[in-house]
């Protein structure tokens, strides 16, 4: 296990390429085609650029197996945890360091999708889910900073905002870690990454970035980016559904019309971003592991960048400063001080979830 995690702390940089350079190919890339494939060399270069060290990436693979992370709530396979930002972007113009500076780390809510059928069957009809709030630690290194640089770089601050969403200059960035996992213990066998299907996370900007693929067969969790125009929701008997082959032969072609792309990430730090209002998305095909006696894993990070929900979900108005937060963070080793409040009552939230959600583990 270990000298698998190794292999992540080693990002390696496209060293005859400047991270702007990169990141402007992104940009065209996205304007033309509403999405880009990014190599791992392309993302450590961006990364590295922002600011990471090589040291910085060693701490980041800590994340995975840190005593914080938790159970998604609908899907005893995957391990899910969440942690929300807020940013001021006035401009396209605006020069990242300047709108990092005004960065705030928001009260952790629970995740609220509210127009994602397939999301919200999932929670019993609730459009929440509380996964639980990523280690306080995490907010602080520079690998994690750089990612948020990142999207915020690629956000287009100058479109118009999309329904139920503020009218304001604001930017809620969600960082989600999740750990797929694949195993013969009772509950994790299956090893469905995504069993929404096709679906948009009802953002402005979305990224998945790989960080391991371990002890898995190749083929599983197929990335596909779909026109918009494709029907949403689980497809195909490879989708979950329970059909027969001529049917979800039929399935799969008319889905296929609409697909864009399909790609397998096997690398670290590779990754795909695109504009989540314009593409559908999905991660199809089931983990398998090579080793039957080792479970099988596969480590992302998701990241999502939109306005705030129009009312005030996401607590934007009690967040605290990035400044403020890692002073309270470096006198007592958490920020359990400045959120206790909030975290009283996502607990509540917790206890709604469990009541009426009654989601069966492991599905």
């Amino acid at each position: 296990m270990v000298e698998a995690q190794q292999q992540c702390h080693n990002c390696v940089s496209n060293g005859d390429v400047s991270h702007e350079a990169v990141l402007q190919k992104i940009k065209d890339g996205m304007k033309k085609q509403k999405f880009f494939h990014i190599s791992a060399d392309d993302m450590c270069t961006i990364l590295k650029g922002f600011g990471a060290k090589d040291e910085d990436f060693k701490e980041f693979a800590e994340i995975y197996s840190d005593p914080s992370r938790a159970l998604d709530p609908a899907n005893a396979h995957k391990y899910a945890n969440t942690r929300n930002h807020l940013f001021v972007k006035e401009s396209n113009d605006t020069p990242i360091d300047e709108v990092y500076s005004t960065r705030q780390i928001l009260p952790h809510v629970p995740v609220r999708i509210d127009a994602d059928e397939a999301f919200n069957s999932k929670n019993g009809g609730l459009s929440y889910r509380p996964y639980r709030a990523l280690a306080d630690w995490v907010l602080f290194n520079p690998v994690y900073n750089s990612i948020q640089k990142f999207i915020m770089s690629v956000v287009d601050s100058e479109a118009p905002p999309h329904p139920g969403m503020s009218d304001t200059q604001q930017f809620f960035v969600g960082t989600d870690l999740v750990q797929a996992t694949v195993s013969n213990a009772a509950g994790r066998r299956h090893g469905m990454v995504a069993p929404e299907g096709i679906h948009q996370d009802g953002c402005e900007v979305a990224m998945v970035l790989l960080h391991r693929r371990h002890n898995l067969k190749e083929g599983g969790a197929e990335s596909r980016l779909f026109d918009v125009k494709c029907e949403s929701g689980p497809y195909g008997i490879v989708g979950g559904r329970k059909i027969s082959q001529e049917e979800s032969d039929k399935e799969e072609a008319e889905r296929e019309k609409y697909m864009l792309a399909q790609f397998t990430m096997n690398s670290p730090f590779e990754a795909v971003i695109f504009f989540d209002q314009e593409v559908k998305h999905e991660v199809r095909g089931k983990l398998v592991q090579n080793d039957e006696t080792e479970d099988g894993l596969r480590e992302t990070m998701l990241v999502f960048a939109r306005r705030p929900l129009d009312d005030g979900w996401e607590k934007e108005n009690e967040g605290v400063s990035y400044t403020e937060a890692k002073k309270v963070f470096d006198k007592e080793g958490s920020l359990d001080e400045l959120f206790a409040e909030a975290n009283a009552e996502f607990d509540a939230y917790v206890g709604l979830y469990e009541n009426k959600a009654k989601v069966p583990r492991g599905a």
